[in-house]
């Protein structure tokens, strides 16, 4: 399912480029919103991570990424 998330989120934050852009006001709340998806998600693949996975947990790169934007 969040895997799902982030891959729409992905979509709507390329779409959202051109709005953001020209300087839309509806446009930047949109963005932030589709980047909380990526930052949702990473935490919750990082889980199994704490438990079960030894080195780096590679999720966190997901995570770190969705939270640029804030």
């Amino acid at each position: 399912m969040y895997r799902g998330l982030i891959f729409i989120g992905g979509i709507a934050l390329i779409l959202l480029a051109r709005p953001i852009h020209q300087g839309k006001e509806w446009a930047y709340p949109a963005a932030l919103l589709a980047s909380a998806f990526p930052s949702a998600g990473g935490m919750f693949m990082f889980m199994p991570y704490v438990s079960f996975v030894d080195g780096f947990p590679l999720p966190m790169v997901v995570s770190m990424v969705g939270l640029v934007f804030f």
